[in-house]
């Protein structure tokens, strides 16, 4: 189910410039910029959108590009890291602070926004300063704390079914929107896209265990990564001349399932780090949220990892009534890999007989649209 989000920017006034130099902030007066969001299959749950209310970790970047005798071209930074936040939960987004924007008189805008939870040397965005990253500082830049180089995202280790682990469970999405190049839109559309595995795991009551048993059992994702750095890439100023790394200029490699996953993944890259365990349900929280059906079903966010062949350390680990069982993610003889913007549901059934699981999960897109469009019409 989509759920929209939407955010209204208070107004500022600025005057307009006539200095050609200046004139790419010159404002067009009242006409602040705005936002819809969108997050597909952003929600815990079918039926529930946990987002924290006050959650300051979405920014948004903008560029200008100005047409001359028939070439575009670009100027960087018209915005730099406006940072917003949720205003209540499951509600709408506003900006932190008094920082508002408005459309440029002249040239049109294309738009980059993050969420993710980041943190590091040069790696901690600073809110209506940061440029947008960059893949390598000279040391000079690396000095200023505020310049940016790949960010270090991190996926919080308590992902339980209550309040810190909802706010948790948010706050481990890291999510990527880009705009190609507009005119003024009220509001333009960020759809965002989701750059994390997630995991679905749906415990059943099997042969002679009790509900009791099943809804105070403990659920574990164990020995994972839980950093990945995320170097944003910007779209092409033509289809010609620009670094081959970047995304193509309409951004229509974004509009297809699979292309979207290859250009998003190719933004991680996984930084030497130690293993932990990440917690997804306690006997508290199973409990709270008790199952009479028989089903249990609890949810995770990780980062997009591999895992050898005979890995049988690292998978979901379940402990009931004294007895603990390890699904491990990669077989005997085959690895296992998850991959952006992907989720993975285990099927895993506990009884005092013997538990029956299987090493494959059903795997599907992270939100029920394969296709997307990048519908922006430029409003001038």
């Amino acid at each position: 189910m989509k759920k929209y989000l939407f955010l209204l920017a208070a107004a500022a006034a600025v005057s307009a410039c006539s200095n050609e130099d200046e004139q790419y902030s010159a404002p067009i007066g009242g006409q602040e910029i705005t936002f819809s969001i969108e997050v597909p299959g952003g929600t815990r749950a079918a039926n529930t959108n946990v987002w924290k209310a006050d959650d300051e970790k979405f920014f948004v970047w903008a560029d200008q590009v100005e047409l001359v005798n028939g070439v575009n071209k670009l100027y960087d930074g018209f915005i730099n890291a406006w940072n917003l936040k949720t205003a209540t939960q499951s509600s709408k987004l506003t900006h932190v602070g008094s920082d508002s924007y408005q459309w440029p008189a002249v040239n049109k805008l294309r738009f980059y926004a993050i969420h993710g939870n980041f943190s590091g040397t040069n790696s901690t965005i600073v809110a209506n300063t940061s440029p947008f990253p960059k893949p390598s500082l000279t040391d000079e830049e690396a000095a200023v704390a505020a310049n940016l180089k790949p960010l270090t995202h991190t996926v919080p280790t308590i992902q339980t079914n209550n309040e810190e682990g909802n706010y948790n469970y948010c706050y481990a999405d890291l999510m990527y929107a880009v705009v190609p190049t507009t005119g003024i839109v009220q509001p333009v559309p960020l759809h965002f896209y989701h750059l994390m595995s997630k995991i679905v795991i749906k415990i059943v009551k099997g042969q002679g265990i009790t509900l009791a048993e099943l809804n105070n059992a403990t659920v574990e994702i164990v020995q994972v990564k839980n950093k990945v750095e995320f170097l944003p890439k910007k779209l092409k100023l033509q289809t010609t001349g620009e670094a081959t790394d970047s995304l193509v200029n309409d951004a229509s490699e974004l509009t297809t399932y699979a292309t979207r996953c290859a250009k998003l993944s190719g933004m991680l890259t996984l930084p030497e780090q130690l293993l932990v365990d990440i917690t997804v349900a306690n006997s508290t929280t199973m409990n709270a949220n008790a199952s009479v059906s028989g089903t249990n079903t609890e949810a995770a966010i990780i980062v997009p990892q591999e895992f050898a062949a005979g890995n049988t350390a690292a998978g979901i680990k379940i402990t009931w009534s004294g007895k603990t069982i390890l699904v491990p993610f990669a077989g005997a003889t085959t690895p296992f890999t998850f991959e952006c913007g992907k989720v993975y549901t285990y099927t895993i059934t506990l009884d005092h007989v013997g538990t029956s699981y299987g090493f494959t999960p059903t795997v599907t897109a992270w939100g029920d649209e394969e296709q997307r469009p990048i519908d922006v019409t430029s409003g001038s």
